[in-house]
């Protein structure tokens, strides 16, 4: 059922028993129904804005880095509520490796025109028209956080038009093409994985050979991603990851992570026994419905 608001109407009126990636303001007012629990978790999800890197003018590491600059994440969380925690780092919290990286990239409007100067578009001036895709109906407040992205670009002299798509509509633009690139020049959307090995985000997402939304080709994140995946202990692993790998994906920014996503979910008091994944997956073998 994509439209949130149909899917806690049919949890109230009896139709379902269970649903989730609640709107925060629809998971505050199911805490006051008597006859509803409510539930909340870390996931193993992050929310990013990817970068299409092989495509101007997000080619250029300091065009990515001056939009990242541009984009005021405090205000992002502030929109998305309990449904989001602060990242700073391009994997969970629950996946091996995680650590706050310590210089990654935040607001900062005088860095950003430094940068863009820097990379011969003054005030934004010369950039072209840039898509920025994003579905509606998913993840909560996409369409709300989006347009406020949008504003905070367009301030530092982007010019960005925002697409929002239905789920299904935005799936299909999602993944680069035959060619090697996809639409759009910014996409939003979140990696889950249903284990704590990080490489499940960070290849996928980052090894040229895959990259599957951003089509990020560099030979540096390529060399740290085969370091640390063939470590030959897990301490060694983990201070590749820690020290090396995310730090480089923060400087190079292929993308840029959002939040981590926190599962909001609400259930009837009826409904007992639900063990609910960080991947998303919900066990109910032993669940009984009274």
């Amino acid at each position: 059922m994509p439209d949130a608001n149909t899917r806690v109407l049919g949890l109230l009126n009896g139709q379902y028993h269970l649903t989730e990636r609640l709107e925060p303001e629809q998971f505050e007012s199911l805490k006051k129904e008597a006859n509803v629990t409510t539930d909340k978790s870390l996931s193993s999800e992050n929310k990013y804005l990817h970068f299409r890197c092989n495509k101007p003018p997000f080619d250029d590491v300091r065009v990515r880095m001056a939009a990242v600059h541009a984009i005021d994440r405090d205000q992002i969380l502030a929109i998305v509520g309990e449904a989001g925690q602060a990242s700073n780092c391009h994997i969970s919290p629950v996946k091996f490796g995680y650590t706050d990286v310590p210089d990654y990239p935040k607001f900062d409007p005088e860095m950003c025109q430094k940068l863009l100067a820097e990379a011969g578009f003054p005030n934004g001036q010369g950039l072209p028209e840039l898509e920025y895709i994003t579905s509606v109906g998913f993840y909560p407040k996409t369409r709300e956080y989006g347009e406020l992205v949008t504003a905070m670009l367009q301030e530092q002299g982007f010019n960005v038009k925002l697409t929002t798509l239905e789920p299904a509509a935005w799936e299909e633009q999602i993944y680069r093409r035959a060619d090697g690139q996809g639409p759009g020049h910014i996409i939003d959307v979140g990696w889950i994985t249903g284990s704590p090995e990080p490489d499940l985000v960070l290849r996928p997402n980052y090894y040229s050979k895959f990259a599957l939304i951003n089509g990020v080709n560099d030979p540096e994140i390529d060399a740290s991603l085969d370091k640390e995946r063939n470590a030959e202990s897990t301490e060694e692993r983990l201070k590749v990851l820690q020290e090396e790998t995310l730090p480089l994906l923060a400087a190079k920014v292929p993308s840029l992570s959002l939040y981590s996503s926190v599962f909001l979910r609400a259930m009837s008091n009826k409904l007992q026994g639900a063990y609910f994944y960080p991947n998303g997956p919900i066990d109910l073998s032993k669940a009984t419905l009274g």
